[in-house]
């Protein structure tokens, strides 16, 4: 598949640069993140969705909540 980002692991400035990839085209790739609510303050754990921008001075992803009726979109820190 053309434009893959799937990876098992990998270290954080390769996550940054799969973040960056996925938020220059409209047409994809698309990243979905799978991460810990509690980390965030959030109610709940485990969650997935998908990032839609990245602001590189401040280093934080956008995170586009799939239950946006609970979180509306939020920013955090890519680490």
């Amino acid at each position: 598949m053309k434009n893959s980002l799937k990876r098992k692991y990998f270290t954080l400035d390769e996550f940054r640069e799969d973040v960056k990839l996925s938020c220059v085209s409209a047409n994809g790739p698309v990243l979905i993140v799978s991460y810990s609510r509690k980390g965030l303050k959030q109610t709940g754990d485990g969650h997935f969705s998908p990032i839609a921008g990245y602001h590189a001075g401040e280093d934080k992803c956008l995170i586009m909540d799939v239950a946006r009726f609970k979180y509306p979109p939020h920013w955090v820190s890519t680490e």
